[in-house]
């Protein structure tokens, strides 16, 4: 199977036009987000076992630039009530 690098791909969106350039790029950060938060949930897990569902429902909604701090705080959180507060 034949694999298409990022550039290509993005040079066709491009042709495209603008409406089609905004999906992919729209696409493109839910599949970020959702691949941020299913990472973030496994951290929490390994650190602090079973997660409580509103913390689930929390890191599933949260944007790009909170799951980012919210990566970055798990290294320095001791308990989960410290990692949302």
């Amino acid at each position: 199977m034949a694999k298409t690098d990022r550039a290509e791909i993005e040079a066709f969106i491009d042709e495209l036009g603008p409406r089609f350039k905004e999906a992919y790029v729209t696409t493109a950060d839910l599949l970020e987000a959702r691949g941020r938060a299913e990472v973030l949930l496994e951290l929490l897990t390994l650190k602090f076992g079973p997660l409580p569902t509103e913390v689930i429902a929390a890191v599933r909604i949260g944007s790009i630039e909170q799951l980012r701090v919210w990566t970055a705080d798990i290294l320095t959180a001791d308990r989960l009530d410290q990692f949302f507060s």
